[in-house]
């Protein structure tokens, strides 16, 4: 039984995804202003669910016509994948060493996969509606 699908995708460049970062970046600071004392809250939520809104896209990742897939199957990022991808952004201290290693992960990984796409078996892709197809495996 053949369990492979195949999804239209390209591979997002890696100074596309920094640029959706910082427009989720300025969406969550804009959010802690917005909501003052319980804006550290909103924010976090946004910041965890983000990627499972918009079919596996963030703002920002819309804004920059990005996806975040699951590598199994190719589906969109659902909110809880978003929240397992995105957990270690939220964490104290964690965040920091998260943002370093991220980047030197998306800069040298060859699939651009950091920390977030290990835990959460995600892949961010270029829009799929103009691009080539890369075939996923349920099998390994």
């Amino acid at each position: 039984m053949d369990t492979r699908q195949t999804v239209d995708t390209q591979l997002a460049f890696p100074r596309t995804r920094i640029a959706a970062w910082l427009v989720d970046s300025v969406v969550t600071l804009g959010l802690g202003i917005v909501f003052g004392g319980l804006g550290w809250l909103a924010g976090t939520g946004y910041w965890l669910l983000r990627d499972g809104l918009f079919n596996g896209q963030s703002i920002g990742k819309r804004l920059m016509r990005l996806r975040v897939i699951v590598a199994s199957d190719g589906h969109s990022c659902t909110f809880g994948e978003s929240a397992v991808r995105n957990v270690l952004w939220v964490i104290p201290v964690m965040n920091a060493v998260t943002a370093l290693t991220g980047l030197y992960y998306l800069l040298h990984d060859s699939q651009g996969h950091h920390w977030g796409d290990r835990l959460a078996r995600s892949t961010v892709v270029v829009d799929a509606t103009e691009y080539g197809k890369i075939t996923y495996s349920q099998d390994g």
